[in-house]
């Protein structure tokens, strides 16, 4: 019976992994109760504490720091290193009224953005077909190499605004398509990669975008 039960949960926690899927920024934003960017000012066992510098969605007095639990490592996920006071990150929150803290959006952390000289990462989040990997590639930062997306982080913390603020337009966008050419043409590196992530999450927009760059590789 033990060895019954050890087998069980073995088989359980490769099928949680398995069926694991990375979070688009979107569904971030949407289901995240607090997104802001903070500093680590203290280092507990199981959780650490950040200074708010800005906040981007739902509420909190600026004065007090925010606890947030740390990312335990597994299999398919890992953070990139050690908790250290003065690291920056954009963090897209929920909250666990059992343990009363904070915790980042995601089994595979895409809820904690680090930020470095200025710079907002991504780790990696791409669907391995051209256009949904543009701007994909490795970094090398202060605190090791980062695989995934860079972005200014004036071009992050404008994107997440406008994405608030337009969530209505991009749903009209998505609907007549015309989001596939305004995409194309936006400037704000964050923000287009945004509307490409929407893009992918819809089966009839995905495919024809797809197909576009299919006939232009023909072409050339």
């Amino acid at each position: 019976m033990k060895h019954l039960l050890l087998l069980f949960m073995l088989l359980t926690s490769i099928h949680i992994k398995a069926d694991y899927r990375p979070i688009p920024i979107p569904k971030l934003l949407d289901r995240s109760r607090l997104v802001v960017t903070a500093e680590v000012v203290k280092i507990e066992d199981t959780f650490f504490e950040a200074k708010i510098t800005k906040i981007h969605k739902g509420n909190w007095e600026l004065q007090y720091p925010i606890k947030i639990q740390k990312f335990n490592n597994w299999t398919c996920a890992q953070i990139r290193a050690n908790y250290q006071l003065g690291q920056k990150a954009i963090y897209f929150l929920q909250f666990n009224p059992e343990t009363k803290l904070f915790y980042a959006l995601s089994a595979g952390n895409e809820g904690e953005m680090p930020i470095f000289e200025g710079c907002v990462y991504q780790k990696m989040y791409t669907h391995g077909l051209e256009p949904f990997k543009e701007g994909h590639g490795k970094f090398d930062t202060s605190h090791g190499t980062i695989i995934g997306f860079q972005y200014s982080l004036q071009s992050v913390e404008t994107a997440i605004q406008k994405y608030f603020n337009q969530k209505e337009k991009l749903e009209e966008q998505i609907q007549d398509g015309s989001i596939l050419n305004l995409a194309k043409i936006e400037s704000n590196e964050f923000y287009r990669r945004i509307m490409i992530e929407l893009i992918y999450g819809n089966h009839e927009l995905s495919t024809l975008l797809y197909k576009e760059v299919v006939e232009k590789r023909k072409k050339h």
